[in-house]
């Protein structure tokens, strides 16, 4: 089963979802729909429709989160890949890195502008729903609100991969014109960020007091991604440790005879590369098939089958350039269906990184 499944498109731009997000996502509104139960004494019926309700709307607000990114994206020229609904949230795969620090700004902070016309919508409707004396539909759509509050104030913490870590790298690099060092500024922020919730949430956590009103494991849990986001974001994607891993671009539409044609013509010859790009008869780029893929579908698969049916189209695939780090890259792996990025140099494959591959430093 793929990690992500595509539900559709949005102003072009396909959509998907993580299987993880309906498994947690029914067990929020599970959660939701005890407590309306336990506490306000409605149906259970009643209780699970306002719990759906409530992870619809919460859902509904992280993809407006993410279009606004994609629509400043469109705005500053930079396409956007896709949009994934993730366990932890969303990302807009752009096609490309904001070229300026005013387009990465922009681009950075449009989330929680959009996050927050969300939570002040939930809040009107929420005084409406009250004049209308629809007490539990005020009380889903207050706790919709606070849970935009939320995401616009986590947000814009100063750490990588969030935006507010966005918002400060674009500042560094625009005053001192240096997107290297903007980089580094951004990932030893995320680093002192997280290290100081992680103090903070353990401390509460001893004293037994919430902090801010919440558990303080969420305190821990940020603060943990935070200081594991800031390694990642110190580490470029190393074309010299992933490039080996990429054999010559093969024909899409070869197969194999009983002999193996594909493996005796192309892998054999190479037994150090692991994947190859395939193109069709134009030589435009159509997808990727891994050494593994080739060698399990030989035993299965009729002699005539074209290499891309056993291969990841396009779509399935996410992409990085060299000048990225494994911290921009990996939020877009994790969301691919193929769970592998394809590194890209002038629109021509160069390298893949991985699973095993985006926590290695360079020179593995």
């Amino acid at each position: 089963m793929r990690a992500t499944l595509r539900i559709g498109r949005l102003f072009g731009v396909p959509l998907y979802i993580q299987w993880s997000v309906l498994i947690v996502g029914g067990l929020i509104a599970w959660l939701t729909s005890n407590s309306l139960v336990s506490r306000a004494g409605v149906d259970t019926s009643t209780g699970i429709s306002l719990g759906l309700s409530f992870v619809a709307g919460y859902l509904v607000s992280v993809l407006v989160h993410e279009v606004g990114h994609t629509v400043a994206a469109r705005h500053f020229g930079i396409g956007v890949r896709r949009i994934s609904l993730l366990f932890y949230g969303g990302a807009a795969e752009l096609e490309s890195s904001p070229p300026d620090p005013v387009s990465e700004f922009w681009v950075a902070l449009a989330g929680p502008i959009a996050s927050a016309a969300c939570a002040v919508v939930a809040v009107v409707g929420h005084r409406y729903a009250i004049g209308a004396e629809a007490w539990l539909s005020a009380g889903i759509l207050g706790a919709l609100a606070w849970a935009n509050v939320a995401m616009v104030v986590i947000n814009l913490l100063p750490g990588f991969p969030l935006d507010g870590g966005r918002v400060v790298m674009a500042l560094v690099w625009w005053g001192t014109g240096d997107r290297r060092l903007a980089h580094r500024v951004v990932s030893f922020s995320g680093l002192a960020m997280g290290v100081s919730l992680l103090a903070t949430g353990a401390l509460f956590l001893w004293w037994g007091r919430p902090l801010l009103g919440l558990s303080a494991w969420w305190a821990l849990m940020i603060g943990w991604f935070l200081v594991m986001a800031s390694n990642l974001r110190s580490t470029r994607v190393p074309v010299g440790c992933v490039s080996d891993r990429m054999g010559p671009i093969a024909p899409a539409q070869a197969a194999w005879a009983p002999s193996g044609w594909f493996l005796a013509n192309v892998v054999e010859p190479n037994p150090a590369y692991e994947y190859f790009p395939l193109a069709d008869e134009n030589g435009h780029l159509v997808g990727m098939v891994s050494e593994s893929q080739v060698r399990g579908a030989v035993a299965t698969a009729p002699a005539a089958t074209p290499v891309a049916r056993v291969g990841w189209a396009l779509g399935d695939l996410a992409y990085s350039t060299p000048d990225e780090s494994l911290g921009d890259t990996e939020p877009r792996r994790s969301a691919a269906a193929s769970q592998v990025t394809m590194v890209l140099l002038g629109g021509r494959p160069v390298g893949v990184v991985c699973d095993r591959t985006a926590p290695e430093p360079a020179g593995a």
